[in-house]
């Protein structure tokens, strides 16, 4: 016969260290109320701990605020407009019905508002909005950081790497890119880092060493610009403009999901190619088209090209080395050895004259000059006959007889 045991009476059983979980209570509601039914004992106060702060000298010390740098506020871009008719109209409405403090410059087809605080772009955009005009925003990066190139790394350097170790040598790491062929789209050894500014940042073009290879730092020089991928216009993206929108391809009043020329089956039915800035055969991120802006290059004084026709270029001082003058031999010691030119032979330069041909001075204002009288010259010519001349089968020796005898001019009357 089976012997059956109470678990909760039977003193003989052996928990082996085990215990017996009871019931969870039930969960209450949060309307329901709590008594309290247990006293929290609340231990005796100890000794209280000593602690220290290490800028409580800084208490007792004056400061003094005039000698504070203010720190600048951050500076609004402002907010391109496309010029209408009545913007002035507008721009008084504005300041006096919407009470936004609101300033204008003309640029082009688009007007410059500019406004003081964000809350200003906040509600400036929005009244622009209700009023469906067009405009864009220029980006406001309040963290602009410096951007450097690095040189000499492998093509599959890891740049989680690169950041800890520049992190190590104290700089603010903010992005690493790796630049990529245009074509290709391969990449290739060379790294574009942006860093935050520090006290230590202009010290990382001293660096020549990183990861172990010897590398080569240059600051990072923007040879293109940015171009809205709605509107085809510059500057600006597209997530901050409200401009019509213009098909890169076609130039037509669409997005590119909304192409016709993805719908077409033949090449004979599709739009012909078009430009939308300036209505030229190409698209328009073509970087050849007129339109297209340019980057300034900045010039040194006395190294441009018309100033060195005009003879203005940099001079050599006297302390900068020059090489040593070579002997003069042959032909070169013969004509150090000739008579300067005097007036009466000053005019007639030949070969058989002891006068060497003078220098063309006057730079480009000379070149235009000789242009003007060439142009003088060819004037004697009668361009509808030796065009029919040369239609006709002319020999080429009498076409060039007839172009000397024009320049001739014609013949003195005889006496």
């Amino acid at each position: 016969m089976a012997t059956y045991y109470d678990f909760k009476t039977n003193s003989d059983l052996k928990t082996d260290g085990f215990t017996t979980v009871q019931k969870k209570r039930p969960r209450r509601r949060s309307d329901d109320t709590i008594e309290v039914s247990k006293k929290v004992n609340i231990p005796a106060k100890g000794p209280e701990t000593e602690t220290r702060n290490t800028y409580d000298v800084l208490q007792d010390q004056i400061i003094n605020e005039d000698k504070l740098t203010p720190i600048p506020p951050p500076k609004i871009p402002p907010i391109m407009l496309k010029r209408i008719a009545e913007y002035p109209v507008l721009l008084k409405r504005i300041n006096t019905v919407k009470k936004i403090k609101c300033t204008a410059k003309e640029s082009g087809e688009l007007v410059k508002l500019f406004v003081e605080t964000p809350d200003n772009v906040r509600d400036l955009t929005k009244y622009l909005d209700e009023l469906n005009l067009e405009y864009f925003q220029i980006d406001s990066d309040p963290i602009k950081p410096i951007k450097v190139v690095v040189k000499g790394l492998g093509i599959n350097a890891d740049m989680e790497e690169m950041k800890i170790e520049l992190t190590q040598l104290g700089y603010s790491v903010h992005k690493i890119n790796q630049f990529k062929k245009f074509r290709t789209k391969e990449p290739i050894n060379v790294y574009q880092i942006q860093l935050l500014k520090t006290p230590n940042v202009q010290e990382i073009y001293q660096l020549t060493e990183l990861m172990y290879m010897r590398i080569s730092v240059e600051k990072f020089i923007n040879k293109t610009v940015r171009q809205c991928y709605k509107c085809q216009t510059w500057r600006h993206t597209a997530s901050n403009c409200k401009l019509k929108p213009k098909y890169v391809v076609c130039a037509g009043p669409h997005e590119s999901k909304e192409c016709p020329n993805k719908k077409v089956e033949s090449d004979e039915q599709k739009i012909p190619v078009k430009c939308a800035n300036c209505d030229g055969p190409h698209t328009a991120s073509y970087k050849g088209c007129p339109k297209y802006p340019r980057i300034d290059k900045k010039i040194t004084p006395g190294n441009s090209y018309t100033s060195i026709l005009k003879g203005n270029g940099k001079q050599t001082t006297p302390s900068s080395k020059q090489p040593n003058p070579s002997p003069k031999v042959g032909h070169q010691a013969y004509n150090s050895t000739r008579a300067p030119p005097t007036r009466e032979n000053e005019g007639q330069p030949g070969m058989f004259t002891n006068t060497p041909f003078p220098p063309i001075d006057g730079g480009l204002q000379g070149i235009m000059q000789l242009l003007t009288e060439l142009g003088k010259m060819l004037n004697r010519i009668n361009i509808p006959v030796l065009l029919q001349k040369i239609s006709n089968g002319t020999p080429a020796l009498d076409i060039i007889f007839y172009v000397i005898e024009s320049l001739r001019g014609p013949s003195p009357s005889s006496t």
